[in-house]
C-alpha cells in the first residue's frame, strides 16, 4: 500500500509564505535604503527643501503650519550640515562608546502617539565633513502605504562634545528662530 505524505502541502505553504516574507522584507529594505541614500544626496547638494519634502507632515496642517514646519526642518538640516558637516555614507564605523545626537522630527509627540505604530529605522555609518565619523539615524513611518521620514538624528561620539562646533550648535539651538527639535533617542 502506498503511503501518502500529508505534510508536503503544509511544508510548501510555509516555504512559500517564508519566501514571500523574505521578498517583502528585501523590498522594504531596498525601499528604505533608497530613501535614506536619496536624503543623504539631497544634503550633499544643499537641497534642503527636497530633503524636507521626504518628511511626513500631518494632513491636518494648514498651509501656514505646513510651511512653518517644513522651514523649521530645512533650517535644522542646514544648521546641522553647516556645523557638523555633510554626511557621506561609509562602509562601517565601529564605536561602542556613548553617542550624542541632535535631530529633527516632523510633527510633534502628541501627533505621533496617536499615529501609526508601524515604523522602521536605518542607522547609517557616515563621515561628517566637519567632525568626522558618526551615525545618521533615519526613522521612517508608513503612512497610507508610503514610507516617509519621521525623524533624523545626527550622532557623534561623545568624546567630541567639547568641540567648539558642538558649543556653537548648542548656542544656535537656544535661539528661537533656529531651535531644532532636540533628540533624546538612543541610536
Amino acid at each position: 500500500m502506498a503511503r501518502t505524505n500529508n505534510h508536503i502541502p503544509i511544508f510548501l505553504l510555509l516555504l512559500t509564505f517564508s519566501f514571500a516574507q523574505a521578498l517583502h522584507a528585501g523590498e522594504l529594505g531596498a525601499q528604505l535604503n533608497f530613501l535614506s541614500r536619496k536624503f543623504v544626496i539631497f544634503l550633499d547638494f544643499d537641497k534642503f527643501n527636497e530633503a524636507a519634502n521626504l518628511f511626513h507632515y500631518p494632513q491636518s496642517y494648514t498651509e501656514k503650519e505646513l510651511n512653518r514646519e517644513a522651514n523649521s526642518i530645512m533650517n535644522s538640516l542646514k544648521l546641522y550640515t553647516t556645523i557638523i558637516g555633510t554626511p557621506k555614507i561609509i562602509n562601517s564605523f565601529k564605536y561602542n562608546g556613548k553617542i550624542v545626537a541632535v535631530g529633527v522630527t516632523g510633527a510633534d509627540l502628541d501627533y505621533w502617539q496617536q499615529k501609526t505604530k508601524q515604523s522602521q529605522q536605518i542607522i547609517l555609518p557616515v563621515k561628517f565633513s566637519n567632525l568626522g565619523k558618526g551615525f545618521l539615524r533615519i526613522e521612517f513611518c508608513l503612512i497610507k502605504e508610503n514610507w516617509e521620514i519621521k525623524s533624523v538624528d545626527f550622532g557623534l561620539p561623545a568624546t567630541i562634545t567639547n568641540d567648539q562646533s558642538i558649543q556653537r550648535l548648542r548656542e544656535e539651538d537656544e535661539k528661537p528662530e533656529t531651535a531644532p527639535v532636540k533628540s533624546e533617542r538612543k541610536l
